[in-house]
C-alpha cells in the first residue's frame, strides 16, 4: 500500500467513525442549533477538550494551507473540508 492510498483509507475511516456518532447524536435528540451543538460540545471537561483540540487542529492545517501555496485553488476546498468533515 503506497502512501496515498493510506491516506486515502485514513479519511475514509475519519469520514465514517465520527459520522457514526454524530448519526446517534442526532437520534438521541442532538441538533445543529449553535445554542444546543456548543451546549453539548462543551458539556464537559472530556468533550470540551476534544472539541477544542479538533477546532486547533484544523485551525493549524488551515494555517498551513495557506502558507503552502503549491495547492493552487485547491487550497480554500481543503480548508473547507477541514472544519466540514
Amino acid at each position: 500500500m503506497n502512501t496515498r492510498h493510506l491516506l486515502l483509507v485514513l479519511a475514509l475511516v475519519g469520514l465514517i467513525v465520527p459520522w457514526f456518532y454524530n448519526l446517534a447524536y442526532f437520534a438521541g435528540g442532538g441538533s445543529v442549533l449553535p445554542s444546543v451543538f456548543w451546549r453539548d460540545a462543551f458539556a464537559n471537561d472530556l468533550t470540551a477538550a476534544i472539541t477544542i483540540d479538533v477546532y486547533l487542529a484544523a485551525l493549524a492545517f488551515s494555517v498551513g494551507v495557506l502558507i503552502d501555496r503549491t495547492a493552487g485553488r485547491r487550497r480554500l476546498s481543503a480548508i473547507a473540508l477541514a472544519f466540514g468533515v
